[in-house]
């Protein structure tokens, strides 16, 4: 079953220039290793394909308990559905997604897989 774990809209900052959204740091633990992304942009256009890169975080005993290793990076489809399987080495993660340069908005709602 997929439960709606997170949702976010990120919008580029415009004042007096444009400063792009970057990376988003999405603050839930996911326990799953199926991941369910929908994303939406109202300004771009139907012809973009890629709304970023999806990076798994967890904390690493080697490097410290402050730290976060970066395992996995996926890519995330613009207006439509991604089902993102990612390695389960910690019992929870997070994720990052770095949002291209030229995405003006964007819409994440984020669903983890929960077997029954």
């Amino acid at each position: 079953m997929w439960s709606g774990t997170y949702e976010q809209q990120p919008v580029a900052g415009t004042v007096n220039r444009f400063y792009p959204i970057g990376t988003v740091n999405i603050p839930v633990l996911f326990s799953s290793e199926y991941l369910l992304i929908d994303t939406t942009s109202v300004n771009a256009p139907l012809n973009w394909t890629s709304a970023g890169y999806l990076r798994q975080a967890f904390d690493s005993p080697v490097i410290g308990a402050a730290s976060a290793a970066n395992f996995s990076s996926q890519k995330v489809y613009l207006h439509r559905l991604s089902i993102i399987q990612l390695p389960m080495l910690s019992p929870t993660y997070t994720v990052l997604i770095d949002v291209p340069y030229r995405i003006l908005d964007i819409s994440f709602t984020i669903f983890q897989y929960e077997p029954n």
